[in-house]
């Protein structure tokens, strides 16, 4: 197992659309908007979205999403830990989880989360027996030209492929004709991971293609002719008596790539290509004196550089 990432590439985290940039070897600061962005941006909202922050109230609604978005974040930890060291105690999950929360200010309860996330960790590992999964990277940050995205996981799995693979009717009407089998087949894939129960939805098909273009860039560039042959959503279900999930294979009608085009183009179009500049007030403060001077308007590319210099010292 190895990680695939661009070491030229950090992530910005900043408000609103989330960026990445990367030092061009001319020094020059290259921004790339994040996939999620990208869908984010230029997708409608949703139907089932829309009532379901009529149902709640958008204040409401913000304090729920956020409540499964951090749940969501300690579930992607969790998972990592697992495949990187293919153990996990689910006695040490409370402890991981309530961490997490005094790192990132969480004040709202979360007792519930530990057995939740306990259970949602053993039907990850159903998914990862069922389908003789072979991690091979994990949060894989990567981009090409025009976006980029960190890939949740990167594997080999065993899958079941129905076909005709040379077996023929041996009696009856149809005897001597072509027979559709099963058969099971090893392929490289990435999975996307969904703490959600209530299923996926177009975007995510949009979002797994995306990465697949990262990924199989990624193998061109470093001279490796492997391509990714599946792209899966994965969620746990609320199961009761044996630990059980969700898994949707996405396929190409042989319009994606034209999909991907489109929405980029129009991403461009509606959106700054770049956060915006900052405001630093920094220095010293004296009582009496005006604090103008303690005010400055820094690029924003001056900034990241900065940091990113400082990253590889």
């Amino acid at each position: 197992m190895y990680p695939m990432i661009d070491s030229r590439l950090r992530r910005h985290d900043g408000r609103g659309i989330r960026f990445y940039y990367k030092l061009n070897t001319n020094g020059d600061i290259q921004w790339l908007p994040s996939v999620t962005s990208i869908i984010k941006e230029t997708s409608k909202t949703p139907e089932h979205l829309i009532k379901w922050i009529a149902e709640h109230g958008q204040r409401r609604a913000n304090e729920l999403r956020d409540r499964a978005a951090n749940y969501g974040t300690v579930m992607h930890l969790l998972i990592d830990k697992f495949l990187t060291e293919q153990t996990l105690d689910l006695a040490g999950v409370k402890s991981i989880c309530d961490e997490w929360c005094r790192e990132n200010y969480v004040r709202y309860n979360t007792e519930e989360w530990a057995e939740e996330l306990a259970k949602d960790l053993a039907a990850f590992a159903n998914f990862c027996a069922d389908y003789e999964v072979e991690p091979l990277s994990m949060e894989s940050m990567l981009c090409n030209d025009t976006f980029a995205g960190a890939v949740d996981l990167i594997c080999n799995m065993t899958i079941e492929e129905k076909g005709f693979f040379g077996e023929v009717y041996v009696s009856g009407a149809n005897k001597g004709m072509p027979k559709e089998t099963k058969r099971k087949k090893r392929i490289q894939a990435i999975v996307d991971f969904k703490s959600g129960r209530h299923g996926f939805y177009p975007e995510h098909r949009l979002q797994l293609f995306m990465y697949k273009q990262l990924v199989d860039e990624w193998y061109l560039r470093v001279g490796q002719r492997t391509v990714i042959e599946g792209v899966f959503n994965w969620s746990p279900k609320d199961w009761r008596t044996e630990p059980d999930y969700n898994l949707k294979q996405w396929t190409d009608d042989g319009t994606v790539n034209q999909e991907i085009d489109l929405v980029c183009k129009l991403f461009y179009l509606r959106n700054p290509e770049k956060p915006s500049d900052r405001i630093v007030v920094d220095g010293t403060l004296r009582l009496g004196e005006p604090a103008n001077a303690n005010v400055t308007l820094r690029s924003i590319d001056t900034i990241v550089a900065d940091s990113f210099h400082e990253v590889v010292k």
